[in-house]
């Protein structure tokens, strides 16, 4: 386990001003979509008041809802991009050093490993990488961020509605930890299928290429033979 941390501490440390940007953006993010909804309960008791008197104050709170909304569309987006561009670059990286450690193997190798099955090992495993390099530390950050500010925004806005909340996470957290075993068992299922797929497409390329190259040589040979047989028998 220490050695697959050090693993990816090593080429997520090449991106880390990249990484530091996404939380900066992340935790705005999370501050404009806890900020929205104490503005729209705001903007609803001035409606429940009357509206005498109360006009300016509701459209300044209407004109910072859109502003909030407005900036969240652009943190949201640059949190993304800041979190998924690192983890393409470390998947490019990887499939680079992967291609140079192949091509540095024997025969011997490729005798005891099907070509079906080190594509789909590797493939597997590069994807996986960049998951945890990409979306698993931005999903991360976001579990982060939202846990510490958004039940101090619920209980200031409701204590008793946020009571209320916490019993369908309870239920949820049940229900994910069951299907996280179900969707681990099938994934392993699924990769072991796809890796014996991968070995018998792959098997078939030389056969194909055999076949193909056959048909092209014998082709012009048996134009050749009508031609040189026309040449014959006319005078």
């Amino acid at each position: 386990m220490l050695a697959k941390l050090k693993f990816l501490l090593y080429y997520t440390h090449r991106f880390r001003w990249w990484y530091a940007g996404g939380v900066v953006f992340l935790a705005l993010t999370i501050w404009a979509s806890v900020t929205i909804p104490e503005y729209i309960q705001k903007s609803i008791d001035i409606i429940a008041q009357g509206r005498a008197g109360n006009e300016d104050q509701f459209y300044q709170y209407v004109a910072i809802i859109l502003g909030l909304a407005l900036v969240l569309i652009i943190v949201r987006t640059f949190s993304r991009i800041l979190f998924f561009v690192p983890g393409r670059l470390i998947e490019r990286k990887l499939k680079g050093e992967m291609f140079q450690k192949l091509s540095s193997f024997g025969k011997d190798y490729y005798d005891d490993n099907s070509a079906g099955s080190i594509i789909s090992r590797i493939n597997n495993d590069i994807n996986g990488v960049r998951m945890i390099t990409g979306f698993g530390l931005l999903q991360i950050g976001n579990i982060l961020f939202s846990l510490s500010v958004t039940p101090y925004k619920m209980w200031a806005m409701s204590p008793t509605l946020t009571l209320y909340c916490m019993v369908p996470l309870v239920v949820i957290f049940i229900i994910v930890r069951t299907g996280m075993v179900v969707m681990v068992k099938n994934t392993h299922l699924r990769m072991d299928a796809l890796q014996r797929l991968s070995g018998k497409t792959v098997s078939f390329y030389p056969e194909t290429a055999s076949s193909k190259a056959t048909t092209f040589i014998s082709g012009p040979r048996i134009r050749w033979r009508k031609k040189t047989f026309r040449c014959l028998i006319i005078p």
